[in-house]
Order: C-alpha cells, then structure tokens, then sequence
C-alpha cells in the first residue's frame, strides 16, 4: 500500500486498478471506468465516486470516512465485506450484485439505489439503515447486528420495490422494519426466537403485496398477534425522524 494526501482521478478508463491497503486523506475517482477496482484494505478520508463505471468493486475491510457514489454503476460485483463506512451516500447507484456483509454502516444511505441482488446479514446499522425508494430486482437479505449500542435497528424501505426479499431480526435486540408505501414481491420475514410478536417490528402503511403471501411466512404468524397488522413497537413519529 502507499499514502497521499490527495489523489484526483476525472473521466479515465482503467483497465484493472490496484488500490489495495492504500490510504488517502481525500480520493476522487469521479467519471472514472474501471473493469477492475481492488480496494481491499484502503482507508479513505473523503472519497468521490461519482457516476464511477466498475465492473468488479471490491472495498472488503477497507475504512471509508465520507464518500459519494451518487450515480455509480457497479457491473457485476460490489463488494463491502466487513468494511466500515462513515457518511457515505449511494443515491440512484445501480449495484448488479452487492456483498455488504458484516460491514458497519454508520451514516450509509442507500437511497433510490437499484440492485440486482444483494446481502446485508450481519450488518451494522449504527442504529438507523435508510434502503427508502430502492429497487431489488431479484433478491435482498438482511440481517442486522445489534451487539453494539444503540442495540435496535431502524431500517427504511419505504416506497421501495422488493421482487424477493428475507428481513431477519437479529440474534439479540430488534429490527423494526418500515415499509411504508413499498411493493413487496416474495417476502420472507425471520425472527430471532424471542417472545415478541414479529408483526410489532413492521411497519405496514399504505403498503401493496404483489406476490407476498402472509401464509408462506411461518415466523409471521398472525393468528398469535389476533390478526393485528397496525400496531408498531416503537413511536411512529420517533421512526419518521430516523429513517424518513
């Protein structure tokens, strides 16, 4: 790896680009296609991705501070493994087929984002995870990781589209689920084994069920809940103020 205070790179077309275990203060990659992009291990302080072209991304268990991929375009891969993210903004990216697992994600959004498919299990959300206006086109799934504070998950998929989708509640503390206004295609829910009712952690509103079946999901079971889809377990207006 090496260091630099600044690296600017505008409108180039690289082959493969090997940024492994490199550290920059501020990175801009902006316009720039790469049919390879290695950066594994790379800490970044303020990076620029914008409208970036990578076929195959690769960031696992690199450190990110700040960062825009606002209209990136990802191929065939991108892959976050277990890499922490600060205030990183992925709004109208399209991701073809994403690996976030394990990755804390302290101040991510991922609005408007297209994806293939894409896994988020064992992820940290720092508390709120905002996935809002996002397409899944084949299969999402997510399982938060609560261990650290603030020991609940917030995630946003409100007036999203989910084609296929399993939303896992982690293995200690909750996830509430908002999927005000979203589509919901093939949905699996999963819950953690506690004694809370799973419908208290999803917020259904103005939702539409397109292929969604609440009898194919075993650990949503409405009978235990007297058929009561409306009742939330945290404060709506608290949820709106997080994950808007």
């Amino acid at each position: 790896g090496f260091e630099a205070d600044r690296a600017g790179f505008y409108f180039a077309d690289i082959d493969e680009a090997d940024f492994r275990r490199a550290a920059f203060d501020h990175a801009v990659f902006k316009h720039v296609t790469f049919d390879g992009g290695y950066f594994n291990e790379v800490e970044i302080g303020v990076g620029n991705f914008i409208s970036a072209r990578i076929d195959r991304a690769h960031f696992n268990r690199g450190s990110i501070g700040e960062a825009s991929f606002y209209d990136a375009r990802f191929d065939s891969l991108a892959s976050f493994e277990d890499t922490h993210l600060g205030w990183c903004n992925f709004q109208d990216a399209a991701v073809v087929t994403g690996n976030f697992d394990g990755a804390t994600l302290e101040q991510t959004t991922f609005r408007g984002t297209t994806f293939g498919s894409v896994t988020f299990d064992g992820v940290d959300p720092a508390g709120a995870l905002v996935l809002a206006d996002a397409t899944v086109e084949e299969d999402l799934v997510l399982k938060p990781a609560t261990e650290r504070p603030p020991g609940d998950a917030y995630v946003s998929l409100r007036r999203s589209e989910l084609a296929s989708a399993t939303l896992a509640q982690p293995e200690t503390g909750r996830a509430v689920y908002d999927l005000a206004d979203a589509t919901l295609g093939d949905v699996q829910f999963r819950d953690a084994g506690d004694d809370a009712h799973l419908l208290d952690r999803i917020r259904f509103l103005r939702t539409r069920f397109d292929a969604f079946d609440f009898r194919d999901d075993d650990d949503l079971d409405l009978t235990t809940n007297e058929f009561v889809i409306h009742d939330l377990a945290v404060d709506a207006d608290t949820l709106d103020a997080l994950v808007c």
